[in-house]
Formats: structure tokens, C-alpha cells, sequence
């Protein structure tokens, strides 16, 4: 017999009773007896443990100590043949596993927030790249079994047939989970409520704020309520994109190849731009800050593009060098029941696809900036060593770098030396006046980028510019301050731009009309042993 140890609240939700459901199925296909272990009733999730064995701690709210709430378990278990205990709760630590393992219980705990266990499993399906297998080496004792990584994604059996069907209209579908509070979203889908796309919003038995939705709902036949679903499959399969919270629904559109926005609920989820390249590597870059869902413009905006540019979406999902084959919960209960070894896969970065590039000489190369740079571009732009030297010298969100990036015709260029990123470089053609004039810029990937690296990179760019517009003029503006890009760029062979001349207006017009008591105004003009 297995016990599971979880716990379903508002503020919870109910992702961590789901995956835990789904595990009992495969522990049941075993001929394994499984119970839950819960805190107390909560009628709104009935529909979720329909048919399951549950035990309750208490028949009522109460607010339990870890070692008040182990020992209200192992009372529980007294005169019961259970052989294994699975915990799946942010809530519960260390504390509470070592009070259980005194017991002499074994005990598996699933986690993806890298914390110290005292167990016999722990069961992590988050992607580290090459550092996955090695997460949690001085969290456990040498003797935890570790089953680390997508392989070990906890997911229904559905999930398992990829069965994609795509109906004639763009179906967005909006999750919070089961919990969450609509509000969150409901302005957003109000926006959208007169275009032409089709919004899915699943209503959690938990949620919050569920009133105004239903009001959309009935003022729009787009607004489509889904409620009391067992399970969001076949949603999925019909979703054009997903709108949602960060957790099992990113795993099952990564499953069906499914174009997301996500955001995280929780704090822990996503800590920096390393976990965020990890994402990139399931094929998915569109993940922002909870308070950017306030920004209802610029998400209504990114929705809409995504709706005309889909094919350049799938295409990133279609890219993922990591895949979730739904097989997950059948791993993890053959290898806890002792009918399959523990498998530990090595996630090189030698995975990553090469990808075409030019050299500019024996240690320094160029490659042109696709989709899949899209975060680590906003990242190395709101450097405060590039910010200080920008005309917007704020950070930019992810939202509005989203929307500009689906949005602007840059070419962008991507410097590496010895396989690190170290300068991204962009220009842009534009028709003044009947002149065409050529803008540009560059900005560093690190602190230590050298004199000679950008200098490599402008020199590259003036010749490859000058053989595909060789009738531009190249116009800039420096801050007059940064007196390193104001003498590399004399060192190319930039020159002044005086006011009154034809460049000056295009420098203003092009630049958002700036200084020029604080700018240097400058110029480069193609030779003709260059073109």
C-alpha cells in the first residue's frame, strides 16, 4: 500500500492533487493499493478525488507545525501495511521527513525547488541543462536515489498519443489552475472580447473573481467558460495559444507543441535569466513578470500578433531540443515499485543544434539573431553598462521587449568568441527624404567586452552594410560623455555632422530629437574600395 502526503488549498491550488492522481493510476496499473493523505475537506475539489481513497488530518481547517502535522500522519498509518509514503507539498521540509524516516517509513518526495530531503527518492522533473543530474548533490545523502529531469515529468496518460487538432479559428486558452484569481486576466480578455478569436477560460474550482468572466462570457459568444473539467486535454489539442500560469499546464503544452505565454504564481518558479534560457531549450520564450499582466495594452497587443504570425511560434515550439513524452508517472512508479532502474540522462549542451555562422577571424564569429535569442537579447540590453548609454536608459520589461521584438525590422547580429556571447550589433535601412540612411547600434553581453571585440564587430558591420546598401549614409549619435564608443567610432572613420545638414534632420527625425548639446551628431559614408 502507498500513502500520498499533499495538499490542496486556494492559495495552493490543486496542481499538486492532479500530478499526484496521475501517479496513483500508474501505481494502481501495479496492483498497488494507493490513499491520500489531505488536511481536511474542501467540497469545491470533490470532483478531483472522485473515486479516490482519501484520509483526512482534520475535519476543519487548522494550522499544523511540520512536526504537529508528521505525527498526525504516522497516526494515521499506525496498523496500516504501507510500504512507501510520496510527499508532494512546498509546505513540508526536512523537518517533517526526518520525523517520518525515524519512523522507519520509506519515503519518495517530489520537489522542484531544490531543497534538503531526508528520503529514499527525490523526484525533480526541472531541466538544469548539463547540471540537471547533479542538483541536488549536497541537498541528499549518497544513499537517495535521485530521478532527475524531463524524463521524469508527471503527466497524464493522455499525453502520451499527441493527438494535435487545430480547428479553423484561433482558439486562445487562458489558465490560472485551479485556484488563482481571475482578475488577473479578465481586462485582458475583455480587450479580446470583439476580435475574432475564440478565448478559452478555464474557471478552477478555486479560483477567485469567477463573476465578471461569467458576465463577459454571457455578453460575448467568444468568451467560452470551461468548468469542472478532470482534465484540460482536449482543450490543448484544439489551443491555437496558451495564456497561463507557470506549472503542469507548461509541461503539457510543451507535450503538444502548444505556443504559451506563461507567468509565474509563485515566487520560486523562475529566479533568473539562466532558468529562463532553460525554458528556451522546451521551446518556449514568452514567460513574464505576474505584475506585467497589468500592462493590459501591451498583452492584448503580443495576443494579437501572435494570432498573425503563428507559424513563427509553432516554429520556436517546434525547435525544442528538450521533449516531454508523457511517459513520466509511468517511469517514476516502476522504478518506486522496483520494476525498472533509475536511468540518469546526461543533458549536454552539445544538444543545441549548431547553427550558421560566419567568421571574422580565428577567434571571434557572427551569427544573425533569430527568435530563439529573444531573452538573452533583453537580458544583455538592460545591462546597467549598456543602459547608461541608451537614449531609454530604463529596463524594459519582457511584455514590451515581446512586443517590439514580433514588431521591428532590425537586422541583428549576435558576436561570440571561443563559444561565449559577447556583443549583439543591429542596423536598419530608412527611406528620408528621398535619402537612404542606415542607423545602428551595439551593446555588450558581459562587462569585460574589449576595445577590440567592438571594434571587430563595427568593422565587420560597415562592410557587410556597405555591400548590400551601398547608396546609404550611416548616421549616429553618441553621448558625448561615453568617451570610448565616441573614439571607436573615430577610429572607424565616423565623422561630425554639422547642424544644417541633411544628416542632422535625418538624426533627428530618426532618434526621438535628441540633444545636441548632449549628443555627438556623426556620420559615416561609404568608400568606394568598400562596396
Amino acid at each position: 500500500m502507498i500513502a500520498i502526503r499533499t495538499k490542496v488549498s486556494a492559495d495552493i491550488g490543486i496542481g499538486h492533487i492532479v500530478r499526484m492522481q496521475h501517479l496513483s493510476k500508474e501505481f494502481q496499473s501495479l496492483d498497488k493499493k494507493v490513499f491520500f493523505i489531505l488536511d481536511y475537506p474542501i467540497h469545491k475539489i470533490s470532483p478531483y478525488i472522485k473515486d479516490t481513497n482519501v484520509i483526512y488530518l482534520s475535519d476543519k481547517k487548522i494550522n499544523s507545525s511540520q512536526e504537529e502535522d508528521a505525527k498526525k500522519v504516522i497516526y494515521l498509518l499506525k496498523n496500516k501495511n504501507v510500504e512507501m509514503i510520496v510527499l508532494d507539498s512546498y509546505e513540508l521540509s526536512i523537518e517533517w521527513e526526518n520525523i517520518i524516516k525515524d519512523e522507519g517509513y520509506k519515503l519518495a518526495v517530489i520537489d522542484d525547488i531544490l531543497r534538503k530531503h531526508n528520503c529514499d527518492f527525490v523526484i525533480d522533473q526541472k531541466y538544469a541543462k548539463e547540471n540537471t543530474s547533479t542538483q541536488y548533490d549536497n541537498l541528499i545523502s549518497d544513499k537517495c536515489i535521485k530521478l532527475l529531469g524531463p524524463r521524469y515529468t508527471i503527466l497524464s496518460s493522455l499525453y502520451q498519443k499527441k493527438e494535435i487538432i487545430k480547428s479553423g479559428t484561433f482558439n486562445v486558452l487562458f489558465s490560472l489552475g485551479g485556484g488563482g484569481d481571475l482578475s488577473l486576466i479578465e481586462k485582458i480578455i475583455s480587450k479580446l472580447s470583439n476580435s475574432e478569436l475564440i478565448l478559452q477560460v478555464v474557471i478552477g474550482p478555486l479560483a477567485k473573481g469567477k463573476q465578471k468572466i461569467r458576465e463577459l462570457a454571457k455578453k460575448h459568444k467568444s468568451v467560452q467558460l470551461i468548468e469542472n473539467a478532470q482534465t484540460l486535454y482536449p482543450y490543448y489539442k484544439e489551443a491555437s495559444l496558451f495564456v497561463g500560469a507557470l506549472g503542469t499546464s507548461f509541461y503539457e503544452c510543451r507535450t503538444l507543441k502548444v505556443p504559451s505565454i506563461t507567468f509565474s504564481m509563485a515566487q520560486n518558479q523562475i529566479k533568473n535569466n539562466t532558468e529562463l534560457s532553460h525554458l528556451g531549450d522546451y521551446g518556449h520564450y514568452l514567460h513574464i513578470d505576474l505584475n506585467e499582466l497589468y500592462m493590459t495594452n501591451n498583452m492584448v497587443s503580443l495576443i494579437l500578433t501572435i494570432s498573425k504570425q503563428i507559424d513563427r511560434f509553432r516554429e520556436l515550439s517546434n525547435q525544442a531540443i528538450i521533449n516531454v513524452d508523457g511517459l513520466g508517472a509511468n517511469h517514476i512508479a516502476s522504478i518506486l515499485c522496483g520494476y525498472e532502474e533509475p536511468i540518469e540522462i546526461n543533458y549536454e549542451t552539445s544538444l543545441i543544434p549548431k547553427e550558421n555562422i560566419e567568421y571574422i577571424n580565428s577567434n571571434l564569429a557572427i551569427k544573425k539573431v533569430k527568435d530563439n535569442d529573444i531573452n538573452h537579447y533583453l537580458y544583455a540590453r538592460n545591462l546597467q553598462k549598456n543602459r547608461q548609454n541608451m537614449t531609454v536608459n530604463q529596463p524594459i520589461s519582457k511584455l514590451e521587449h515581446y512586443n517590439w521584438w514580433f514588431n521591428n525590422q532590425r537586422e541583428s547580429y549576435l558576436l561570440i568568441r571561443n563559444n561565449e556571447k559577447k556583443l549583439y550589433i543591429w542596423h536598419q535601412n530608412i527611406l528620408f527624404k528621398k535619402n537612404d540612411y542606415l542607423i545602428g547600434g551595439w551593446f555588450v553581453c558581459d562587462n569585460d567586452t574589449s576595445f577590440e571585440i567592438s571594434a571587430a564587430a563595427l568593422e565587420w558591420q560597415l562592410k557587410a552594410t556597405a555591400k548590400i546598401y551601398p547608396n546609404s549614409i550611416w548616421v549616429a549619435i553618441i553621448k558625448k560623455t561615453n568617451k570610448y564608443v565616441n573614439l571607436l567610432n573615430k577610429y572607424m572613420g565616423f565623422i561630425e555632422v554639422n547642424k544644417g545638414d541633411k544628416e542632422y534632420f535625418a538624426i533627428k527625425k530618426f532618434f526621438n530629437n535628441p540633444s545636441f548639446n548632449e549628443y555627438n551628431f556623426v556620420k559615416y559614408i561609404f568608400k568606394a574600395q568598400e562596396i
